[in-house]
């Protein structure tokens, strides 16, 4: 928030990813509060491969609509998201055979 500016809800979406085929294993929306990337499980182990994540959540953004989420409250940015996490599971899966 910053000063004179009225307060924006705002969420964190997070990827577990499965390394061996590149699949989402797990997915978390958290509030953005400034601790959610700490509290946040497997965000440690993801550094180490950030390209193959990033590119994960650029599908969400581009093709799964989650730039801007048209839902308000967690509850429903959590079903959204992870509606998008299985959507990109069946686009990566299909494109295997």
């Amino acid at each position: 928030k910053a000063a004179g500016e009225a307060s924006r809800l705002a969420y964190l979406g997070h990827v577990l990813m499965d390394n061996r085929h590149g699949l989402i294993a797990g997915e978390l929306v958290t509030t953005a509060d400034g601790t959610a990337k700490v509290d946040a499980a497997g965000y440690a182990m993801g550094i180490h491969v950030r390209r193959r994540i990033e590119s994960i959540f650029g599908w969400m953004k581009t093709v799964g609509g989650m730039r801007k989420t048209r839902f308000r409250g967690l509850d429903r940015v959590r079903l959204h998201f992870s509606m998008v996490a299985v959507a990109y599971n069946l686009v990566v899966w299909r494109d295997w055979g």
